[in-house]
């Protein structure tokens, strides 16, 4: 058991850095949305998972998205509200996970003296998950009002840069191709690479078909 709880905490922290790094290329939302969509798959194999050693791959997988929690909340958190009362907005949002911590724990347990086993419980926390991603698929980010930068003096350098220089914005076409093939091979059977082009319908096919069983990962 002792084993199972390190390998958690290993990949829980290995999980934070992975969404940090994917949150700033395909955004929050399908971060979120493909963290909980992951997640509830592997809630679904809990019931699969017989062997040690599946075991031991499901608690790792569960402790790479879990960290995903910590990474995107308080960034997701700041987006929508400011940084003025972060401290207290997050502390509001981290209550409820705290008070969720302690409820689901019990209830798990009760579900096990109930029916003998857990595997309701992981299908309840499953179709959760799943619930978490449509609303994150629904969320939509708040856009901050442009800021106008004054034009430079006719000869200084600002006069000569290009608008968009001036006021950046992403586009599909600005993303870098480079970026996009490397998602694309290591996890193009998940999406990730749409979700980074914006193209979150396309995203979301290839992660519940796996990359069309890996037929078009890459495309």
């Amino acid at each position: 058991a002792f084993l199972l709880v390190m390998v958690v905490a290993i990949f829980n922290t290995c999980g934070r850095f992975v969404s940090g790094f994917l949150s700033d290329r395909i955004g929050r939302s399908n971060t979120m949305i493909l963290a909980f969509v992951l997640q509830a798959i592997n809630m679904f194999m809990f019931t699969q998972y017989r062997t040690p050693e599946l075991l031991l791959f499901g608690s790792a997988f569960t402790g790479l998205c879990y960290g995903t929690i910590f990474t995107l909340f308080p960034a997701a958190t700041a987006d929508f509200y400011g940084v003025r009362n972060l401290g207290v907005n997050y502390g509001t949002l981290f209550t409820g996970f705290g008070v969720a911590g302690v409820t689901g724990s019990v209830l798990g347990g009760r579900v096990r003296d109930l029916f003998g086993s857990y595997t309701y419980a992981f299908v309840t926390c499953g179709v959760m998950l799943l619930v978490g991603a449509v609303l994150a698929f629904f969320l939509k980010s708040p856009k901050s009002e442009p800021v106008p930068l004054p034009a430079g003096p006719v000869g200084s350098p600002l006069a000569n840069l290009p608008a968009n220089v001036l006021a950046p914005g992403v586009s599909a076409s600005s993303k870098s191709q480079g970026t996009t093939f490397i998602l694309a091979w290591l996890l193009g059977g998940f999406g990730a690479d749409r979700f980074y082009l914006g193209q979150t319908g396309l995203g979301i096919l290839k992660l519940i078909t796996l990359g069309g069983c890996g037929i078009w990962a890459l495309i």
